[in-house]
């Protein structure tokens, strides 16, 4: 996957767009907002195909079973390979996954490079490295 050689500020673009919309699963949940911004970053849409096609949590793994994954972690190794080897080489644009509210959600290293940002239920929300429990790079 290949990035934009405007990716930084479309990426910083559509963070600051999205900063107070809130999490609404099926068309603005983490791993939508994670492909969203793969998508403002490279060009490549994985998330079309889901969105607006589940509610709940329940109807959204049942989709990810359908598909033979059992997990956000699975979906991203999917969509973007191997994950890095340690979650401390992710860097600006990159993915992560991180805990929030005893569950695992799917984030983007934003563009300090220190924090990483996902959907939540007040607007996005941003967490510090050592939330970080895996990383894949875009």
């Amino acid at each position: 996957m290949k990035r934009r050689e405007d990716w930084q500020i479309e990426l910083n673009k559509f963070i600051e767009e999205n900063r107070e919309r809130k999490f609404e699963r099926g068309v603005f949940d983490c791993a939508l907002f994670a492909g969203l911004a793969l998508k403002v970053m490279t060009g490549e849409d994985f998330v079309q195909k889901y969105l607006r096609t589940y509610k709940t949590k329940k109807e959204a793994f049942e989709m990810l079973q359908a598909e033979g994954l059992k997990s956000l972690i699975e979906v991203a190794d999917k969509y973007l390979g191997q994950e890095l080897p340690n979650v401390n080489f992710a860097g600006r644009g990159d993915i992560v996954a991180v805990k929030y509210e005893k569950e695992v959600a799917l984030a983007v290293v934003d563009m300090t490079g220190r924090r990483a940002v996902t959907t939540g239920k007040d607007g996005l929300f941003f967490f510090e490295r050592k939330h970080w429990l895996k990383a894949w790079g875009v």
